[in-house]
């Protein structure tokens, strides 16, 4: 997968992160202390469609890399509604679950990864707790719906929890950062790579940041689980 050659940052926090999970000291972890100690992060992310202006430049992921925090204990959310994932980003923590709730009570739904290979089986709305996957490698994962070939939604598994999302205006806010200068990055999975910038952040300070990425990338056809095609297979509308 040619966008994976971005993440590369986050392959390099797979140490940190397992030491960190293990409580042995040496990687860079940013004090939970008030906010007099700490600084923010203030920035907006620049989004264009093959060029041109986006008419919706929300939904991109800002995170930094350069620390690695253990998981929350709550697992994350991927709903399956209208056929449709939501959201279609994801942002978690290495070693978070992530539940897949089916929320279309009038069909079933499945969710599958080819990279890491997973598949949770076929499941319907309401009937027992809805199946959950934990994602323990960093980078983006792909989830689809072996049943409707239109479902398709990423997972980016990031190494700490410093990370928003942005709204309709672009803009995010990274609080509680420790002092000090920061790869920060901006994901959409609809671009071919993560646009990046270095920040650098002082106690009680505000550090601004803007970032760009453009979208490009339209198509997320694939195969069913088993590596067919979806209009050969059939499914269930």
């Amino acid at each position: 997968m040619t966008r994976t050659s971005g993440f590369v940052p986050l392959q390099l926090e797979a140490a940190c992160l397992l030491t960190a999970l293990a409580g042995i000291s040496g990687c860079a972890l940013p004090p939970h202390a008030d906010a007099g100690t700490t600084g923010t992060i203030s920035g907006k992310v620049t989004v264009t469609e093959k060029g041109a202006p986006a008419k919706d430049p929300s939904g991109v992921v800002a995170y930094l890399v350069g620390y690695a925090s253990p998981p929350p204990k709550t697992p994350a959310t991927l709903s399956q509604q209208n056929r449709q994932y939501s959201p279609s980003l994801l942002p978690v923590v290495v070693g978070q679950t992530v539940s897949f709730p089916n929320l279309d009570y009038d069909t079933s739904h499945n969710a599958f990864s080819l990279d890491p290979r997973f598949n949770l089986g076929q499941y319907r709305a309401g009937r027992g707790a809805p199946p959950t996957q934990v994602f323990d490698t960093p980078g983006p994962v792909e989830i689809y719906c072996d049943i409707h070939p239109d479902m398709a939604a990423t997972i980016l598994v990031l190494p700490n929890a410093s990370f928003a999302t942005t709204g309709s205006s672009g803009t995010f806010t990274l609080p509680s950062v420790a002092p000090g200068t920061w790869e920060l990055f901006a994901y959409d999975r609809r671009a071919l790579a993560p646009a990046h910038t270095r920040v650098t952040v002082t106690a009680g300070g505000t550090a601004t940041a803007t970032l760009a990425v453009d979208r490009t990338r339209f198509n997320f056809d694939h195969t069913t689980w088993e590596g067919q095609d979806y209009g050969t297979r059939g499914y269930t509308p």
